[in-house]
């Protein structure tokens, strides 16, 4: 299997709430030998689909771990990455968790804030 098909089975674990099945199989792509980590290892869509279903499911420290592992490893955070932390967190009622990452740290969030 490639990434698209490994973030496609991620999201389908996502859909039926197999959080634990969804990070293994993440996990497993992340200790991929170099000759597989091309076409292997998560990228920012697979990162996407796991912070979004970690979200649906509630369990917000889980995906922030995800955003902290994208940064690690400069993925970038894309458009859906943020839509989706910013519908879901605000589902959850959790407003402060936004202002973190559209603030974030300097060089982190989307925007700088003033001085």
């Amino acid at each position: 299997p490639n990434v698209v098909t490994m973030t496609s089975i991620i999201h389908s674990c996502g859909k039926f709430g197999q959080l634990d099945v969804a990070f293994a199989l993440y996990n497993q792509m992340l200790a991929a030998p170099a000759n597989e980590s091309e076409r292997y290892r998560p990228n920012s869509i697979t990162c996407s689909s796991l912070v979004d279903i970690c979200l649906k499911a509630g369990q917000v420290e889980r995906a922030f771990g995800v955003i902290r592992d994208m940064r690690e490893r400069c993925l970038p955070l894309t458009e859906v990455t943020y839509t989706s932390l910013i519908t879901e967190l605000t589902r959850l009622g959790l407003l402060h968790r936004i202002l973190e990452v559209v603030l974030g740290s300097p060089g982190e969030g989307i925007i700088s804030p003033s001085p």
